[in-house]
């Protein structure tokens, strides 16, 4: 391969799926995450994505290729304003690709994005995602632009600042992951499970609200592992290193069991109930014993595990607490071991 431009080697690389060889590529001393492909001028994520488009998903959708992209966005030399000779980069031309939505919020945490860059036809990344009717990325860069690039908001004049800023990098592995538990319906129902979590660990809480409120929200839709709603707001917020706002949360989470609809006893692949999960983190006591004073909550529920509520709550330090909770609206205790 001697001679060839490493662009050339890592695409064909990438096509025959030889990620071992990509990987070395994108790694090696020499690799430009900006060098551009001399038949069109394109740098390497856009040539990538171009070549591939959206007809290969057996690629597309293979983990070992979003690790490379995923990669060369975190490149120290890589531009996200790079342009091709179109005069488009990269987001633009994701805007025309929702396939590939994922890899954004990796693109964002680069301080320089500039939205403001126009094509020959004189269009932003927005207003080519605005067109295209890819909403969810218009949605996402409308909210960049809310900020200054550097996690804190715009002053904007007669609007007091109440709620914390969530550092979109800190969470960039929960949307991740929350992109593997979603199919593409759910994906684009603008009112589903996956819209609610999205939103949510961007920190934007106002658009949850309205998600929950829509009457066509269903608080008890499993993702691809089959965890309902709010276990699977439980799970993802209380995993290492996230950020959120504390209130917005509780906000949220009193939206959804307030629902009529909202099955407090709905199973979760483990055959734990939201409660049972919520008894898990003792960050979570406020929670617990709000799903246990609704009054067709049950307690004596055993996940595939052989767990009850109280042996969950014995084995992490809740056994007191659970307790309590029997005492305060019981008249009668039974203690079973």
């Amino acid at each position: 391969m001697t001679g060839v431009p490493l662009i050339s080697q890592l695409l064909r690389s990438i096509i025959v799926e030889d990620y071992a060889k990509s990987i070395s590529i994108i790694t090696d001393k020499n690799f430009d995450p900006n060098e551009c492909n001399a038949s069109w001028g394109a740098p390497v994520l856009t040539a990538i994505i171009t070549v591939l488009s959206d007809n290969n998903l057996k690629i597309i959708e293979n983990k070992s290729f979003k690790e490379i992209l995923k990669e060369i966005t975190k490149h120290k030399d890589f531009n996200p304003n790079i342009i091709d000779s179109e005069g488009e980069t990269i987001l633009m031309h994701i805007a025309r690709r929702p396939t590939f939505n994922w890899l954004v919020p990796f693109i964002l945490c680069k301080k320089n994005v500039d939205l403001s860059i126009k094509n020959f036809r004189k269009c932003t990344a927005i207003e080519i995602a605005e067109k295209t009717g890819n909403t969810v990325l218009a949605d996402i860069l409308l909210g960049y632009n809310g900020t200054n690039h550097d996690g804190m908001p715009k002053k904007r004049v007669g609007i007091k600042k109440t709620a914390k800023i969530v550092n979109m990098c800190s969470n960039i592995q929960i949307l991740d992951r929350i992109e593997f538990a979603f199919d593409e319906d759910a994906k684009k129902n603008p009112v589903s499970l996956y819209n609610l979590l999205v939103n949510f660990f961007k920190g934007r809480y106002s658009f949850c609200m309205q998600i929950i409120k829509d009457v066509n929200f269903n608080p008890n839709e499993h993702d691809k592992w089959e965890e309902p709603a709010l276990s699977s707001l439980i799970y993802y917020s209380q995993d290492a290193n996230v950020e959120y706002d504390e209130e917005e949360y509780k906000k949220i989470v009193d939206a959804i069991i307030n629902l009529p609809r909202f099955n407090v006893n709905a199973l979760d692949a483990d055959c734990n109930t939201a409660m049972m999960v919520a008894m898990g983190f003792p960050k979570l006591r406020w929670l617990t014993e709000k799903l246990f004073n609704i009054a067709s909550s049950r307690i004596d529920i055993t996940n595939d595990q052989g767990e009850t509520i109280r042996t969950i709550a014995k084995s992490c330090g809740n056994e007191e607490f659970y307790d309590g909770l029997i005492k305060k609206h019981f008249q009668t205790v039974e203690t079973i071991d």
